[in-house]
C-alpha cells in the first residue's frame, strides 16, 4: 500500500497539519478530494471559513455512501526527503479512519505509482530516474 506524506493547509492558509494518506486506495472523482477523518477535520476547523454539504458517493461494492464535504476547502502537497509539489486545491470530505487522496488528487500532484503493494513511487518528471518509498 501507497502511502503518501502531505502538507495540508487550510483554504484561508491559517492552519496547516501534515498527515500521512493512502494513495492507491481505489477512491475515484472527478476533482482531486481527500477523505480525512473526522478528529483531523475538527482540528483544521474548515466550519470557520466554509459551509459544508453533502456528496454521495459510490464504493467498489455498489453502495452509495454520503459525506460531508467542503469543496475548494484545502491546499494539499505531497512532502518528500528532497522537494515539494506544487499544491493543489482540493475538495475535503470527513469520515473513515484514515486519509484517502482520490485518482484526480494523484494525478493534479503528478504522483506515478510503480510498485503499488511495496510503496513505491515518483513524481512525474522523475519516471526512470528516482524510485521513492511511502511514508
Amino acid at each position: 500500500m501507497l502511502r503518501l506524506k502531505l502538507k495540508m493547509k487550510r483554504k484561508d492558509r491559517k492552519i496547516e497539519k501534515e498527515i500521512v494518506a493512502v494513495a492507491n486506495s481505489g477512491f475515484v472523482g472527478a476533482r482531486p478530494q481527500l477523505l480525512i477523518p473526522r478528529d483531523i477535520a475538527k482540528e483544521m476547523r474548515f466550519g470557520e471559513i466554509l459551509e459544508p454539504t453533502i456528496v454521495n458517493k459510490k464504493t467498489a461494492d455498489g453502495r452509495t455512501v454520503s459525506f460531508i464535504a467542503y469543496p475548494n476547502a484545502a491546499y494539499v502537497q505531497v512532502i518528500a526527503e528532497n522537494r515539494t509539489s506544487p499544491e493543489i486545491l482540493v475538495d475535503i470530505l470527513i469520515g473513515g479512519a484514515i486519509p484517502l487522496m482520490n485518482d484526480a488528487l494523484l494525478s493534479a500532484l503528478e504522483i506515478v505509482i510503480i510498485d503499488a503493494k511495496n510503496g513505491i513511487w515518483c513524481f512525474l518528471d522523475e519516471m526512470g530516474k528516482i524510485r521513492r518509498r511511502g511514508a
